[in-house]
């Protein structure tokens, strides 16, 4: 049961006066939404709240309250809710998928019917829900958190802790579900499976633009040599834990900067454990004696090596 299948009809039982309106990607699903909650609210609302479905409006998409205001309304976004007001508004899923959350012109069009439309349909004091997958950093959660004046509560569990102050207080590494065979493995080979990117936007709920935020892709360019004069080399590591298939891989630069320009002139990558990674370090450490600066993040092995 998902918070937009069931919350709506929960709080409607409570409050038999208030509206509310759910939308989604498509009226299909909004429409699914409507139904499970008209469901639910007609088979447990009287007993448990003492009112009862009104038998005038019972569609899947528009439903009311026998005696009383309060009812619920679904459409898809970009459908007809002129004259309908929300005491609780729940968008489940603006975006359907990851082709569509990469178009600019579908995120604009997202963004242009929450201003011009849903935002205008709040009653004073009204509570909105955002639900869905943050497939860009761009989209509807992104730039309500960026433009809008009022202050959103941000709630993000992802697949694996990675933060100090995760919500559930959970170490970092630790699982969501390792009861249902969602954990720690599953995590590592899960991540190898679709990719760092997918993997971050659709498991950890954390979007990552394409070519990052710190460095453009268009700064990379490659060259037929490096010019014989180095100011200075920079060895940089980042380890990891193990040397299974499924963990991710240990990776070893060397960066010879030549005035204002960086250029990597060597390469080590490999699934490593402790040992192999010390090696690594000291052979690449070897291979270029003028190195003096050598950089290790101070996480996984990379502790134990510094």
């Amino acid at each position: 049961m998902s918070v937009t299948e069931t919350f709506p009809s929960y709080y409607l039982g409570r409050n038999p006066e208030k509206r509310v309106i759910t939308s989604a990607y498509s009226e299909g699903l909004a429409r699914k939404f409507g139904r499970l909650n008209r469901n639910k609210f007609a088979e447990m609302s009287e007993n448990i709240f003492g009112v009862s479905l009104a038998t005038d409006n019972t569609s899947n998409t528009d439903w009311g309250i026998k005696g009383h205001r309060g009812g619920m309304i679904s459409t898809g976004i970009g459908g007809s809710i002129t004259g309908q007001g929300a005491d609780c508004m729940i968008i489940d899923d603006p975006i359907k998928n990851a082709k569509e959350a990469l178009s600019k012109t579908i995120r604009d069009n997202i963004w242009n019917e929450w201003e011009s439309t849903l935002s205008t349909r709040l009653h004073d004091g009204a509570s909105v829900i955002v639900i869905m997958t943050r497939w860009h950093e761009d989209d509807l959660i992104g730039r309500l958190l960026e433009n809008s004046p009022y202050n959103w509560i941000r709630l993000r569990l992802p697949a694996i802790a990675e933060d100090d102050d995760d919500l559930l207080n959970r170490e970092i590494g630790e699982a969501l579900c390792p009861e249902l065979g969602y954990d720690e493995e599953w995590a590592a080979l899960k991540k190898v499976e679709v990719g760092s990117r997918t993997w971050a936007s659709l498991y950890q709920q954390r979007p990552a633009p394409e070519q990052g935020s710190i460095i453009k892709r268009e700064w990379l360019k490659y060259i037929g040599a490096v010019p014989a004069r180095a100011d200075n080399l920079i060895m940089s590591w980042d380890f990891t834990f193990k040397d299974s298939q499924a963990s991710d891989y240990v990776v070893g630069q060397v960066w010879q900067k030549t005035g204002a320009n960086f250029y990597m002139i060597d390469q080590v990558r490999g699934q490593m454990d402790f040992t192999s990674s010390k090696r690594a370090l000291i052979n690449l450490k070897k291979k270029y004696p003028r190195c003096r600066t050598i950089l290790v993040e101070d996480k996984a092995n990379g502790t134990a090596i510094i």
